[in-house]
């Protein structure tokens, strides 16, 4: 009955022999959410950028005393004309209003706050209480950090065209960290997220199941928890063992698994939804540990360290809803145990290079069919000519 199942999942997802985990990269969620939805936020961001040259050509020209007092009066008269359809398009666009509205209310509050605090400092200073001045001034640092994170959150979501974080190491400005993760996972930075992506795969060897179970930011890292297991058929040869151990060791690593990413590049520019096209690369420390009988016919657990190269490179339709996508990664593993190596029938222990090269498409940011088309390394055992399939599914929970 068991090898029955597994044959219904060797039809379903095609012939693997070794299937490569696309990272739960979801770029297609940058171009589908509400904040760039709305044509008249686009229409609002043109009418600004095109005001902001013209005031900065009547700045020019009242510089510049050959010009005539017509001419500039002529550049006013374009300022006011954008200036009015600018306000005309915010009263008719409830939502910018009512997102405008409420940011309006909460800084003003924290204003208030700040306000009513400073002039409690001054009187703690006439009382010569310097605990209460302490007490005080940490508050307010508190609602200046608070001020500042919802003035980043308004812009981002009024403005789609908005370029927060930088091309190089985006992650590294404290100020715009949580905008980056967001727009390149599609996570929410406030709370810690759960099954962020599943992916299952089938061989004729048994079935692989890879999920990452928990995912959170420290502080310019993103730190990932997850889990494979492989479950096979009643075979207990040698060569099946390599070929599971090898199945774990490309969807990430082992039984269970410790990701810590490093964003390097990005082209991903803030929320602008007319890029089709997207770059990303990233580094990676992970730390992988096999579980002898959790999934496979090891005949002792084993652990292995890794540090990898990611490169991630994507193109979308116009309208988001099919995002192809290529995945290059090279990994060199090292401090492992020896049974790790013998799983592999690597006659070794000083390192190897493990990588692959993955393709795919995303449909409706919720579904990623992957295609490994090349398995590379340093050792013939992790190298692999077939071509793999999956499927990977991102609840984003």
């Amino acid at each position: 009955m068991m090898k029955t199942n597994y044959f219904l999942l060797f039809c379903v997802f095609g012939v693997v022999s070794v299937v490569a985990q696309v990272p739960s990269i979801n770029m297609t969620a940058t171009f589908s959410n509400e904040k760039v939805s709305s044509s008249e936020l686009k229409k609002l961001d043109s009418l600004n950028s095109k005001c902001t040259v013209f005031k900065e050509e009547l700045a020019n020209l009242k510089g510049q005393k050959s010009n005539e007092q017509a001419v500039i009066a002529a550049k006013e008269t374009q300022i006011k004309e954008v200036e009015a359809e600018i306000k005309k398009t915010i009263e008719g666009n409830y939502f910018y209003q009512s997102y405008l509205a409420f940011y309006t209310n909460q800084l003003g509050e924290i204003d208030r706050k700040i306000t009513k605090l400073k002039a409690d400092m001054k009187l703690a200073e006439t009382d010569d209480s310097l605990s209460r001045m302490d007490q005080y001034e940490s508050e307010i640092q508190a609602l200046e950090r608070d001020k500042e994170r919802l003035t980043i959150e308004r812009d981002r979501k009024l403005n789609p065209t908005t370029n927060n974080y930088s091309w190089w190491l985006p992650s590294k400005n404290k100020k715009y960290r949580d905008a980056f993760f967001e727009d390149t996972y599609n996570n929410s930075t406030n709370k810690t997220n759960y099954l962020n992506a599943f992916a299952v795969v089938g061989s004729p060897n048994g079935v692989t199941g890879q999920s990452e179970l928990v995912a959170d930011n420290m502080g310019m890292l993103r730190i990932t928890f997850g889990t494979v297991i492989t479950a096979s058929n009643d075979s207990l040869s040698s060569e099946n063992t390599r070929v599971e151990a090898l199945q774990r060791l490309i969807n990430g690593g082992g039984n269970f698994y410790f990701d810590l990413t490093a964003p390097l590049l990005t082209t991903i520019r803030g929320n602008s939804s007319d890029d089709l096209v997207n770059f990303y690369a990233f580094a990676n420390i992970k730390a992988a540990s096999d579980i002898k009988g959790y999934g496979n016919d090891l005949t002792a657990s084993t652990y292995n360290t890794s540090f990898g190269l990611n490169l991630y490179s994507d193109i979308s339709s116009e309208n988001k809803k099919f995002n192809f996508f290529m995945v290059a990664n090279a990994s060199y593993y090292c401090l492992a145990t020896k049974e790790f190596y013998e799983a592999l029938q690597i006659d070794h222990t000083d390192g190897f290079l493990s990588g692959k090269i993955t393709i795919g498409v995303t449909l409706l940011n919720q579904f990623r069919f992957s295609a490994n088309v090349a398995t590379f390394g340093s050792e013939a055992s992790v190298r692999s000519s077939k071509i793999g399939f999956g499927l990977q599914f991102l609840p984003n929970l």
